[in-house]
């Protein structure tokens, strides 16, 4: 029985849930507005696929809801595409944008990439929106280990600098969007991706539990200020303390398919489920709901992540290193329910 940690059961918005494959468009003669590198995507209203008549291509924007939210982008271009430059023939799909935030990249672009369970992805040149080059996006550890996995390159990628017309080009929808829908697609492709990441390796289970720790950190979104604290505990306890920060991409999927049992504050290192974890995974939510960009993992798996609050002792620290902070009222406390759970995992029912 748990004494100090509250189960949180709501999410921050219903997440639409597709049991099917999302849908693939040929789209000619599409406008391709380039990002600006010297403004921040998000912000540069001016970026995207737009057809004949200017308007952008539904399946080809970047949305998040709840709710068509366009992030950046606008619904229609003031480009009229008399000045551009013409893509060389190609075999062309639209990758999306390259978000270099671990957990954006894994919702929001690699969902997009669902069509490899189906073609072999390397035979496309593959067209994508992001500040940079190729080169550029293949500095990102997790980015070029994830796309060499599945058999992509660097050469496999164009963005183009300058308003292009390109003449027929394969877009797909996303698996997933922030906040609005998941495919069961998208959980299918996610355990391939994590398949190709290890299939060189064996998989040796390890008995002991894992905390994923924030105190390394420098900044983040969400974090205890007091976590240390807990970490402390835990540590002589018997569970192993990891910084995910400090594994690459590879280590962190081992560390999801060989562990009986990850906990931690939320973050993006739990969206690392996607990439087909068996692990047990429980969260330490700060707040009563549970941010509904887990839902697009969990409503199409088959063992959903375990949310628990804390009682808080205050909030937004000033000078704290995350945007959004508290402190548990009782790391002890908190502590040994954790432990609790580390002995007996059926106690969540």
């Amino acid at each position: 029985m748990l004494r100090h940690l509250e189960k949180c059961l709501d999410y921050t918005n219903e997440i639409d849930v597709r049991n099917s494959v999302p849908s693939c468009e040929i789209w000619r003669n599409a406008l391709y507005i380039p990002v600006d590198d010297n403004v921040a995507w998000e912000q540069d209203d001016n970026w995207g696929l737009y057809d004949a008549d200017h308007n952008l291509v539904d399946a080809a924007a970047y949305y998040r809801g709840p709710g068509k939210n366009l992030i950046g982008q606008s619904a229609k271009t003031a480009n009229a595409g008399r000045d551009a430059e013409v893509a060389p023939p190609g075999r062309y799909l639209y990758g999306g944008n390259l978000i270099g935030h671990y957990g954006h990249f894994l919702l929001s672009s690699l969902s997009r990439y669902w069509l490899g369970l189906f073609e072999d992805l390397s035979s496309f040149k593959i067209i994508c929106h992001g500040a940079g080059t190729p080169h550029s996006w293949m500095s990102n550890a997790y980015m070029r280990e994830i796309f060499e996995a599945v058999g992509l390159s660097t050469n496999n990628f164009i963005v183009f600098k300058r308003p292009t017309i390109v003449n027929e080009i394969l877009v797909p929808r996303p698996a997933a969007e922030e906040h609005n829908y998941t495919h069961t697609a998208f959980a299918d492709w996610g355990a391939a991706v994590g398949q190709a990441l290890t299939r060189n390796f064996d998989l040796h289970q390890v008995d002991r539990p894992v905390w994923l720790a924030k105190t390394h950190l420098d900044t983040g979104v969400q974090g205890l200020d007091n976590e240390a604290e807990l970490v402390e505990i835990l540590e002589k306890e018997g569970v192993d303390i990891v910084h995910p920060q400090d594994l690459s991409l590879v280590e962190q999927v081992f560390l999801f398919k060989t562990r009986p049992l990850i906990m931690g504050t939320s973050s993006s290192a739990f969206h690392t489920k996607i990439l087909g974890a068996t692990a047990k995974l429980v969260c330490l939510n700060l707040w009563p709901q549970i941010n509904s960009n887990y839902a697009l993992i969990d409503s199409v798996s088959s063992d959903e992540i375990t949310f628990l609050r804390p009682e808080i002792s205050h909030n937004r620290v000033q000078n704290s290193r995350f945007m959004d902070s508290a402190s548990i009222a009782d790391p002890r406390a908190v502590a040994d329910d954790f432990l609790t759970i580390a002995n007996d995992p059926d106690v969540l029912g």
